[in-house]
């Protein structure tokens, strides 16, 4: 039971860090007008934080085990989402 439990709280912490991730891009560039969307909201920063998560993942990019998959891989699946979810607005994404 004890692993259940400690899964469950991890889940909820990676879940929580996730959202906050996905908060970033509109904390970076805050909606204040309709062409907000620069660098922060572009295809190449999806492309750059795509990488470097894959660079994690992949542990090219050395931290601890636990920093890696709690809170550093779902803040970028979350930054990752928010621009893929972006990208199907009517906006879109720019380019860089």
């Amino acid at each position: 039971m004890d692993n259940i439990a400690s899964l469950a709280v991890s889940a909820a912490i990676g879940l929580g860090i996730g959202g906050a991730g996905a908060g970033v891009p509109d904390v970076l560039e805050p909606a204040k007008h309709p062409s907000h969307r620069k660098f922060f909201h572009s295809w190449l920063a999806f492309v750059i934080v795509g990488a470097v998560g894959y660079l994690i993942a992949l542990e090219h990019i050395h931290l601890n085990y636990g920093v890696r998959w709690l809170f550093v891989l779902p803040a970028i699946a979350g930054y990752i989402c928010h621009l893929f979810t972006d990208a199907f607005s009517p906006k879109g994404l720019p380019l860089y």
